[in-house]
């Protein structure tokens, strides 16, 4: 039973914050009827965290804009903990207009590649698990001026860093922007399984997928199934070594049903 109050403006995610924790926030979210825009800043450095799952939101007129962004002259890393029940760091489920903004008064010059001062990683001691879930229809969805880190280990076991995954949703995921964004170690950087003719206009812009070593990738930098128009521009994939011959590489793979 949800007894819920009208919310928006800012709220910071630190210490001395109103929530300790980007889980506290997300319930907080979940918990109450959204009227207007959001914004949650991170104020600390460093932040431990079990899986988190954005969906179910409630609003009192349609969806806002919910911004998720790092204080100025500040930086901030996430450590998520993976768990076999809830295999993702972060997963975005049917929801629209959220947005990860790791840009502040320093980086945002809007230049290529430049400052990025917010952190996202799984933990590799955790359950084998993408750093980013996007399923369930997701809507105006937007990543600028992060860096993501997945799941590699020594041994050969990796999963993709990113997954957009339209299976079972028929209007497949739409309008998912990735702007300077660096994303190293795992399977692959970006794997997008779509849905034909209803998955569009996915965005990789002045992004940086690869790493040196362990932080490279085993297979691929961008893996597309079934996508109406994705576009990839000013971005760099490099440093892919497939673990012990096991399987072929691609800087970018375009499977069937992508068209545009």
């Amino acid at each position: 039973y949800r007894t819920p109050e009208n919310i928006s403006g800012t709220r910071t995610i630190g210490p001395d914050g109103d929530f300790s924790s980007l889980g506290m926030a997300v319930r907080y979210l979940k918990e109450n009827d959204i009227a207007g825009p959001m914004i949650f800043t991170f104020t600390d450095r460093l932040y431990l965290e079990s899986p988190i799952s954005i969906d179910n939101l409630y609003y009192t007129s349609g969806p806002q804009p919910i911004t998720f962004t790092v204080a100025p002259f500040n930086s901030s890393e996430l450590i998520f903990s993976a768990l076999m029940n809830a295999g993702y760091g972060i997963r975005l489920k049917g929801v629209q207009k959220i947005i990860f903004d790791g840009t502040n008064e320093i980086s945002n010059s809007r230049q290529p590649y430049s400052s990025r001062k917010l952190s996202f990683q799984v933990d590799t001691l955790g359950f084998f698990a993408p750093t980013i879930l996007i399923e369930g229809g997701c809507r105006d969805i937007s990543f600028n001026g992060l860096n993501l880190s997945g799941y590699r280990r020594w041994d050969g076991s990796a999963n993709s860093v990113i997954i957009i995954d339209s299976i079972g949703n028929i209007s497949g995921d739409r309008n998912i922007v990735f702007e300077n964004v660096g994303i190293e170690r795992g399977f692959n950087g970006i794997f997008i399984q779509g849905v034909e003719g209803n998955s569009r206009r996915i965005i990789i812009d002045q992004c940086e997928i690869g790493g040196e070593v362990l932080n490279g990738f085993n297979q691929g930098g961008i893996i597309v199934y079934d996508v109406d128009s994705l576009i990839v521009r000013s971005s760099k994939i490099f440093n892919i070594k497939t673990f012990a011959d096991r399987n072929s590489l691609y800087g970018i793979f375009l499977g069937p049903g992508c068209t545009n």
